[in-house]
């Protein structure tokens, strides 16, 4: 029996609902030779269940314990038989021709190494993916939230990383280059392995014509790990970035196509949103700190209580007394510079 032309892996831990569209709309939507393996990770709500009702119709591997995306698309990579792989996470849906597109697409090209494809959002159908891009050190969904019938977002265009969330690459070479790196935990091994890609030659690609909807962040968990690999990220590719956002801003004349007040109301919400995130983080940050200034001068007073009767009981051998602690630490200090006023002789001070 002929290998199929791809094999599409579907990582999977819980949520019913979206499994069982995903697989439907799959089946639906989906033209030529193709196997779906799905990686599921424990799930406990049905979904494993629903998985092995459909028998051959699905290549199904059932794990014990929870994996991460990278060790999962791995394993249902190496058990895969296509020519090409295809990542598609469980929370999308997908639309006719969405699979040939991406074929056509990487077979125009033999230095093509990755195709990701036009990601909406279901609620509004905007623009979810459409390549990716860096402002400074940040990565970044070029175009998030754009209506995605304007006309620089409906031709194939070259990109420094697409999202995994619908990704297709030779299986050979995806092997070849190791894969996804492991040492991330569900977020940059996409970017990571377009850049390991790039590092060997090949381009990464933005397919106008496969569309598929993608819910997002379905996943519980899926920032838990978000800190330690932006560190790894940068360690191994800060070198390699190109701040490029504005390039295709520029290239595609974005301040004339679009008057300010055509810009989505969306992407404003967005952006307030990432600002009020960052305040909230801020005020966290300083609450935990005066937090720990009040505990660090309870600390002082405590320290400190036993002032007041030292200076009563010494007050006919004391001259002055230097603060050297915190102003801050007020009770006893303002305690013993009561009793030292009371004291007879003057040249007593506290200073």
């Amino acid at each position: 029996m002929n290998p199929p032309l791809a094999s599409i892996v579907i990582p999977a831990v819980n949520n019913l609902a979206f499994n069982k569209r995903c697989i439907e709309s799959v089946r639906e939507h989906t033209d030529g030779d193709y196997e779906i393996v799905v990686v599921d990770n424990h799930s406990a709500d049905g979904s494993r269940e629903y998985f092995q009702g459909l028998g051959d119709k699905v290549r199904l591997i059932c794990n014990d314990g929870l994996r991460t995306f990278a060790q999962s698309c791995n394993q249902g990579a190496r058990a895969a038989a296509g020519e090409y792989l295809v990542f598609l996470n469980n929370d999308t849906y997908v639309t006719p021709g969405w699979l040939s597109a991406m074929v056509e697409l990487v077979r125009s090209d033999p230095k093509i190494g990755m195709v990701g494809n036009k990601q909406l959002y279901p609620g509004n159908n905007l623009a979810s993916h459409v390549g990716g891009v860096f402002t400074g050190f940040c990565p970044e969904h070029v175009y998030l939230f754009f209506n995605p019938g304007l006309p620089f977002l409906n031709c194939d265009r070259e990109y420094q990383w697409v999202t995994a969330a619908c990704a297709l690459v030779p299986r050979n070479l995806f092997l070849e280059t190791g894969g996804f790196c492991e040492e991330y935990r569900n977020s940059f091994e996409d970017v990571d392995l377009c850049f390991r890609l790039r590092e060997k030659g090949y381009k990464i690609y933005y397919c106008h014509k496969s569309v598929i909807y993608h819910y997002g962040q379905g996943t519980a968990g899926r920032f838990d790990h978000e800190d330690a690999n932006t560190r790894l990220f940068y360690q191994k590719w800060g070198h390699k970035i190109q701040a490029d956002k504005g390039k295709y801003w520029e290239a595609d004349r974005l301040a004339e196509f679009l008057k300010p007040t055509q810009f989505p109301l969306e992407y404003y919400l967005y952006l307030t949103d990432i600002r009020m995130d960052a305040l909230r983080k801020s005020a966290e940050g300083l609450n935990r700190h005066v937090e720990a200034q009040r505990k660090h001068i309870e600390g002082l007073e405590r320290r400190c209580s036993g002032l007041e009767k030292m200076t009563e009981d010494q007050k006919d051998h004391i001259e002055a007394i230097y603060n050297t602690l915190s102003w801050r630490v007020t009770k006893p200090i303002r305690a013993v510079k009561r009793l030292l006023l009371k004291m007879k002789g003057g040249g007593h001070g506290l200073f």
